[in-house]
């Protein structure tokens, strides 16, 4: 039996289905890049809770910055005679520096990022704030 060879001619694709892997093709890259620029774009690394105790007749506010050269950012606030909870603050490396402040005096705190482990993540406000506003005879917080 004497068999011809059959020859298959790839039919081309309709113009529609072309278009479509296209668009697959280019969905796919698109992603491929977010996944990769994620990669790099990572947020910065946080702690999730650091405390404040404020033992002192005044509100507070609390700033936190990492070496000398960074700019503070802003914790939040105690109010007197408390302790305050944050979450998600931006860890700001191996040391941080607190400030704490009210009607125009501060004090600054500073403490290892280890330190601060050791100590369940928790700050006091210091004392020399409290002296400050005392001796300036800042009237108390109202509670």
């Amino acid at each position: 039996m004497n068999r011809t060879p059959t020859r298959l001619i790839p039919r081309p694709l309709p113009p529609g289905v072309r278009r479509d892997l296209g668009t697959v093709a280019t969905l796919l890259a698109v992603a491929a890049l977010a996944a990769v620029v994620s990669l790099f774009l990572r947020g910065p690394d946080r702690v999730d809770r650091v405390a404040v105790e404020n033992p002192h007749p005044w509100y507070v506010s609390v700033n936190v910055r990492g070496g000398d050269d960074d700019g503070w950012l802003p914790v939040g606030a105690v109010e007197r005679e408390s302790s305050q909870s944050y979450r998600d603050v931006i860890d700001q490396g191996p040391t941080w520096t607190f400030r704490f402040a009210y009607a125009g005096h501060t004090a600054d705190l500073h403490v290892t990022r280890d330190q601060l482990a050791e100590d369940g993540w928790q700050v006091t406000v210091p004392r020399e704030l409290a002296e400050e506003l005392s001796g300036d005879r800042v009237a108390t917080t109202p509670r």
